[in-house]
């Protein structure tokens, strides 16, 4: 059987003819949509057309937000079958409102094949103020899939496109005016017509793709970053495209190799993540969590060489000349911590090269000797700025000092902000005259006024922050956290959304006796929430408890929706109820608080 199908299959080949490159497109989509995501694509349609009127997402003051899915499909292809897809390019003509510190990026840039998102994540580098369309893939490039002329021709085919905005207290905007796709293809040449061989279809399984773990790669200063993920080269990162984002597998092997600008050296690896020290290049299996890094240049003072005369015995004319290479020495190590709830942003030579923030609480910096570092504290929401405490740093304010030659460390302290108390003034006591009178005058003695004590406004610590919840989400979809403690969890605005593409979440509490913490699941798009699993939440709908003392994680599942044809109806007869005498039966309500199940019978527990 094997070798029938073996000449059956040559005698096609050889009968096929040669085959004939060509290209189709570029196509505009004929259908638009925006899915999901914190804030979804407005008048997605918009991206139908060149015609300078776009699709526009907008983030909020505050929030680092990503958007909705803007799905565009029916590109209106018609390869030739039998003909063999080379490759496909996306042109996407794209800006942004701005661009630091508030900026729009890429998120996910994929194709969706049968109309699931499929295939590599092309997703790199930050959107122009200036309307520029950016490509992705290629004539050449199939996007790690097996591509058909009836995958293309099909309506369902098309692009997927997320954009991450951050918003430094602006509002930032991005805005996209068209997507097309050029696909590229070999046609066959049929000079003689060829046996028409018989072929079972293989059935397809239907996969739901994964998030990847995504890396970003922070460039300060001058200098590039090449990044190769399991041998490949997959994108270079430098100043003008910084920060950079790459979605690759968890576990693969992953080389990053810096290379400095003109005037510039590598001076160290910082973001606290993946990569450390001072070497330029950094290996790592990638996580299955995100993670980044950052890679710090500092300008170069040229080296001088030095030219010391020899006088040899023979000819006193002869001089040598010899270059003196010194040997670099480990660079000092600053260390920052961070107490309670604020960030500091760390300048060194002049150069910013990020900030340390809470929940970091500790971040080490390779600085050279004499180099100027500056410290900027600045307190997260309802935190002030305490004090500095440690080697190099005291009191308030800002902090500037020269490093050492050897390791240093400071340690800058947030307390929750007070409202200054309103003072009582301390009242004026009314003075009773003396009275005069004709005989001997008697004199009332003047009262001893003894003034009100003025009371200070009372400083409350900073409380010390509690347990982290971590929120994992399975499929396609978020939720909503609420909490009901006097200190809401970190990091994010009410409610706080936890969506699949930045997933796991996390959060810092305070264990305040009384608070609990509600968590409502919301699905995508065709998408339906299935059950709770974990330590907290089991089960469907609504999950609250009381926050434990000790960390703890919950796990929502949503499952896609799969039409099914309508069963037909048999009418069933409903079962009345027999109250039980005495009391009217109105049904049982559960709950689960803190692990323990409480069921309720007509309102009594």
């Amino acid at each position: 059987m094997r070798k029938a199908l073996a000449l059956a299959l040559l005698f096609s080949l050889y009968f096929a003819g040669p085959l004939v490159a060509t290209d189709a497109g570029p196509n505009a989509p004929t259908a638009a949509s925006s899915i999901g995501g914190t804030k979804p694509w407005v008048n997605p349609a918009n991206a139908q057309a060149q015609d300078g009127v776009f699709t526009v997402a907008t983030s909020p003051f505050t929030d680092d937000v990503f958007t909705g899915q803007l799905t565009l499909t029916g590109f209106g292809f018609s390869i030739p079958s039998g003909s063999t897809i080379n490759g496909v390019t996306v042109s996407i003509l794209r800006k942004a409102s701005l661009t630091t510190p508030s900026l729009v990026a890429d998120s996910v840039v994929r194709l969706i094949k049968g109309g699931t998102v499929s295939g590599n994540d092309y997703a790199a580098g930050t959107w122009p103020l200036v309307l520029t369309a950016r490509t992705y893939g290629s004539g050449t490039d199939l996007w790690g899939l097996a591509l058909t002329p009836a995958d293309v021709n099909a309506s369902n085919f098309g692009v997927a496109l997320t954009a991450e905005m951050i918003s430094e207290s602006q509002v930032v905007t991005g805005s996209v005016d068209v997507v097309t796709v050029t696909v590229s293809y070999s046609a066959a040449v049929t000079p003689t017509p060829s046996p028409t061989v018989t072929r079972t279809p293989t059935p397809t399984a239907t996969v739901t793709p994964t998030p990847l773990p995504r890396l970003t790669v922070v460039i300060a200063s001058s200098g590039s970053v090449n990044v190769n993920a399991g041998g490949s080269n997959i994108g270079q990162c430098d100043q003008t495209t910084t920060p950079c984002y790459y979605s690759i597998s968890s576990g693969v092997a992953v080389i990053l190799t810096a290379s400095p600008a003109q005037g510039y050296g590598f001076s160290y690896w910082g973001g606290g993540g993946v990569c450390s020290g001072s070497n330029p290049v950094c290996s790592f299996a990638m996580p299955s969590a995100a993670t980044g890094v950052n890679a710090v240049f500092l300008q170069q003072t040229p080296t001088p060489t030095r030219t010391p005369t020899l006088t040899p015995t023979v000819t006193p004319t002869a001089t040598a000349t010899r270059t003196i290479t010194p040997t670099p020495l480990p660079l000092p190590v600053f260390t920052l911590n961070i107490a309670g709830y604020g960030s500091v942003g760390v300048t060194l030579g002049g150069v910013g090269v990020g900030g340390c923030d809470y929940p970091s609480t500790l971040c080490n910096y390779s600085v050279p000797n004499g180099t100027t570092v500056s410290l900027t504290p600045t307190g997260q929401p309802g935190w002030a700025f305490s004090a500095w405490s440690g080697t190099q740093c005291s009191g308030g304010g800002n902090c500037s000092f020269v490093m050492p030659a050897s390791a240093t460390d400071t340690t800058a302290t947030f307390i929750v902000a007070t409202p200054t108390p309103t003072r009582t003034p301390t009242p004026t006591p009314t003075r009773t005259p003396t009275p005069t009178v004709t005989a001997t005058p008697t004199i009332t003695p003047t009262p001893t006024v003894t003034p009100t004590p003025t009371t200070g406004p009372t400083v409350t610590p900073a409380p010390t922050p509690g347990p982290q919840l971590t929120i994992n989400i399975v499929g396609h979809g978020s939720t909503e956290l609420t909490y009901s403690g006097p200190h809401p969890p970190s990091w994010m605005g009410l409610p706080y959304v936890c969506d699949y593409t930045i997933q796991p979440c996390y959060y810092v509490t305070y264990p305040i006796s009384g608070a609990s913490v509600l968590v409502t699941p919301v699905a995508a798009s065709g998408w339906a929430f299935s059950a709770w699993s974990g330590a907290q939440c089991s089960g469907g709908g609504t999950c609250q408890f009381y926050m434990p003392l000790s960390p703890t994680n919950t796990t929502a599942t949503f499952i896609a929706v799969v039409a099914t044809p309508t069963p037909t109806s048999t009418p069933t007869r409903t079962p009345t109820a027999i109250p039980t005498v005495g009391r009217k039966f109105d049904g049982m309500q559960s709950q689960k608080f803190d692990g323990v199940t409480v069921s309720k019978v007509n309102g009594k527990t």
